[in-house]
């Protein structure tokens, strides 16, 4: 009577087993935020992380910090207006007239113009030769209309809609309250698009700029236009950023770009597929490795049996550390002390989340889609950091 029964347990044990691992990856799937994963804060929502700083408490003092200038506000040469603030006529003790003035202080109040649209007149003018030819004379570049809005005006609309980000409905709104300005958004939307198309030449000089540098750093990340998904590419160095939208994210879009490709020095980037068919040196970034560093250290219970996540972002951030303060790269000695550290926290890791096994079975719960083992999220980040 018993046999059946113990293999009545085994199954529902092996049951279980899979029912904890997908409570486990359910859980984990609503504990991601904009803080331990690449997910943008936009999809946080109401239940927004507490900011949390990596340095550790104590190292620097508050205030400003040793070496920071400072904005302390200073008085200026350049006056605009004087108020005068005069003293009695008449000495209050014995009624004499004052004689004898001089400015005993004086302090300045930062304020700022008084806003508003200036009209701007242009005359054409006609004249007539005693031969009977009539000569006009020529309008300045872009003075086409009878009335028209001029350059300031739609570089303010422009600058406050699409650097600041500002939606339309509003921007049309500050215009008219600061300026006196009544935009419609049709016409925000022409100036941005006139702004566009001057900027065309830029944009590829930027592009080829960036191609010919020894360091890029490449993302995407999600948008949305006319509410469809789209991706928002961008290619960055120290000192210049390339952007440029497409419907996808991978392969396709890099060739469709057509800038990517062109990069022959390091490529810096999270690690994403297509990446990998580049004909470049390739880097994996640390800012996306620490944010999931943050989740396994605060999801995966490593706290109660080996806090290695914690130890990792540690030495990645004191790498970053000592290469800022040496201003290149690290003597040889030290760069061999950072990778023995750097394995043995690997190992650690490893030996805690080993990746998956086929089991040679023709039912093996652990297979994807597309046929492949599926791993934990600590097995994958681990492989990505060996």
């Amino acid at each position: 009577m018993l046999w059946p029964l113990q293999q009545q347990v085994q199954d529902l044990m092996a049951q279980m087993v899979v029912m904890q691992t997908r409570i486990r990856q359910l859980e984990g799937r609503l504990a991601k935020n904009s803080k331990n994963s690449s997910k943008p804060p936009s999809t946080d929502g109401l239940n927004k992380p507490a900011p949390q700083s990596l340095r550790k408490g104590g190292q620097n003092p508050n205030g400003g910090q040793k070496g920071h200038s400072g904005t302390t506000l200073r008085q200026s040469a350049q006056i605009d207006e004087t108020v005068n603030h005069f003293a009695d006529t008449h000495c209050s003790a014995c009624q004499r007239e004052m004689v004898d003035h001089a400015i005993a202080e004086t302090r300045q109040v930062l304020e700022l113009p008084k806003l508003g649209i200036r009209t701007v007149a242009h005359q054409q003018w006609r004249s007539s030769c005693t031969c009977g030819a009539v000569h006009l004379g020529a309008w300045p570049v872009g003075v086409n209309a009878p009335v028209q809005y001029g350059a300031s005006v739609k570089a303010m609309a422009v600058h406050l809609n699409q650097h600041h980000l500002v939606p339309l409905a509003r921007t049309t709104q500050l215009m008219q309250d600061l300026y006196g300005v009544r935009l419609s958004q049709a016409s925000i939307q022409s100036f941005a698009q006139e702004g566009a198309s001057a900027l065309h030449a830029t944009v590829a000089e930027i592009g080829l700029a960036v191609q010919g540098a020894g360091v890029v750093h490449a993302d995407e990340t999600g948008i949305r236009v006319k509410g469809k998904l789209h991706w928002l590419h961008c290619a960055v160095t120290s000192t210049l950023t390339w952007l440029a939208p497409h419907a996808k994210r991978g392969t396709l879009a890099f060739e469709a770009l057509g800038l990517l490709q062109g990069i022959k020095g390091v490529l810096v980037h999270d690690g994403l597929a297509s990446y990998k068919g580049l004909d470049c040196t390739h880097s994996l970034c640390n800012a996306h490795h620490i944010r999931e560093l943050v989740y396994m250290h605060e999801q995966e219970n490593e706290k109660i049996w080996d806090p290695w996540a914690q130890e990792m972002i540690d030495l990645l951030l004191q790498a970053l550390g000592e290469v800022d303060l040496a201003g290149g790269p690290l003597n040889e000695p030290r760069q061999a002390w950072f990778e023995a550290r750097w394995s043995t926290l690997l190992e650690r890791g490893e030996a805690l989340n080993p990746q998956t096994r086929r089991t040679g079975t023709s039912q093996d719960a652990s297979l994807g889609a597309r046929g492949r083992l599926k791993q934990s999220k600590a097995a994958n980040l681990l492989k990505r950091l060996r």
